[in-house]
């Protein structure tokens, strides 16, 4: 339970323990969700598609499109997919289109156009996806510093080869092999064709100490801040440096995304597991690895496979659902064998409310705990509707021990509560018997 663990900033003996728990932990609760879904679905050889965030989602598993609704499942039942991505393939460049982009990616690597055919609109300025090694020594917080000055020794890399995996119709992959020193990275692009994110599945093995590796997007938008998620809400930040506070924030925090937008367009970078970026202009620099000495000089040296994905969208982020489509990428829908005859949901949300977790009730197994967020900072009524009567509402604090004062209306397997900007929420539900 040490702080240091989750940084990286401990020693190695402490992550010898800290990994062995924690595969501990998560063969535990695979195990444990497995169960508890097998039970939900009921025994079958159907294929049964679950999906645990509380919006419907249409999204691709391998290369079949899918829809499947609110916290709930449903048998796999292909969309039909109409549309097809097409690849050309000349001397120096890979050009991919699908039914919202036209991409030109260099066979270095490198993305050199992205023309969105909605509204006839370049995203990139320069060449992006440019993947850069920093020589990065910072002193004696090792594992814990990025110095100022780490852009004065960088050796920007390409790919030294590149091989098309799969070429449509429904996705085209492009593999790149990077290699700097002794460290190589593996990369596949993938495009689909009926969908606006692409995907950057990664894998780094790196062998060299006192590096840092980051990716840079340059996007043709004019903007001056970026907004990020954080726990149960979203950050603004500057993107410019007018100020020595902003100055010393060239390296900041993220959780899922990092989204830079105009009022009518914007482009967002989803990720599944690296949380520090660069935010400079209408570039964004997302950090991919760093490999100190000290305390533990074998820090990210071990093979990583991730994904960061570039996200183009219509509108600001909240018009273009940027939260929702990172937490698709960081909760994946689950196929089990099951009972396909029927199609369930358990929770549906009419509002700008995020689901966090649904547990039972620390003093009350016969109740329910929702934990909840408002995270467009706005203000108004949402309906939130379950497959049972309701009985019993309570809205309480986040330690579930005392009331909050809240407008709740029940109606039937319905409620309607009210929040306010940036609200967290805690609600109690009792179901009829």
């Amino acid at each position: 339970q040490f702080h240091d663990v989750l940084p990286g900033s401990a020693i190695r003996e402490v992550y010898e323990v800290a990994y062995k728990e924690l595969e501990e932990v998560i063969i535990e609760a695979e195990r444990i969700t497995q169960e508890s879904i097998s039970k939900i679905v009921g025994k079958g050889e159907d294929l049964v598609v679950f999906n645990s965030l509380n919006w419907e989602r249409e999204e691709y598993i391998d290369k079949v499109k899918v829809r499947v609704p609110p916290l709930g499942y449903t048998k796999l039942n292909p969309v039909d997919v109409k549309d097809t991505v097409k690849l050309d393939i000349d001397e120096k460049e890979y050009i991919i289109e699908n039914r919202y982009f036209r991409i030109r990616v260099s066979k270095s690597g490198e993305i050199l156009s992205l023309n969105d055919k909605e509204v006839m609109r370049e995203v990139i300025k320069e060449p992006s996806n440019s993947i850069v090694f920093y020589e990065n020594i910072p002193g004696w917080a090792d594992a814990w510093d990025i110095e100022k000055g780490y852009k004065e020794t960088s050796f920007k890399v390409k790919a030294s080869s590149s091989e098309v995996i799969e070429k449509g119709p429904t996705v085209v992959t492009i593999k790149f092999t990077y290699s700097f020193r002794r460290s190589t990275i593996t990369q596949l692009l993938k495009v689909y064709a009926d969908y606006r994110r692409i995907d950057f599945v990664t894998t780094l093995k790196m062998k060299d100490r006192e590096l840092l590796v980051k990716t840079w997007f340059y996007f043709d938008l004019n903007v001056d801040r970026a907004v990020s998620d954080i726990p149960f809400g979203v950050v603004e930040r500057f993107t410019w440096s007018n100020t020595s506070w902003d100055k010393a924030r060239f390296e900041v925090p993220i959780q899922k995304f990092v989204d830079m937008s105009e009022d009518n367009y914007g482009v967002a970078i989803l990720n599944d597991g690296k949380y520090g970026v660069s935010l400079e202009g209408n570039s964004i620099g997302l950090s991919l690895s760093k490999t100190p000495i000290f305390p533990d000089p074998n820090t990210d040296l071990d093979e990583v496979t991730f994904t960061y994905a570039l996200y183009p969208h219509l509108g600001d982020w909240k018009r273009g659902e940027v939260l929702k489509r990172a937490y698709e990428l960081n909760v994946p829908l689950r196929v089990i064998k099951g009972n396909g005859t029927s199609t369930k949901s358990f929770v549906k949300i009419d509002g700008p409310l995020m689901l966090e977790s649904i547990k039972v009730s620390e003093d009350d197994n016969g109740s329910i705990i929702l934990r909840l967020y408002e995270y467009a900072n706005s203000r108004g009524e949402a309906t939130i509707e379950f497959p049972y009567n309701v009985e019993k509402v309570e809205s309480l604090d986040l330690i579930e021990l005392n009331q909050i004062p809240r407008d709740i209306l029940i109606e039937g397997n319905k409620i309607r509560i009210k929040y306010k900007n940036r609200d967290i929420l805690t609600i109690k539900v009792r179901f009829s018997k």
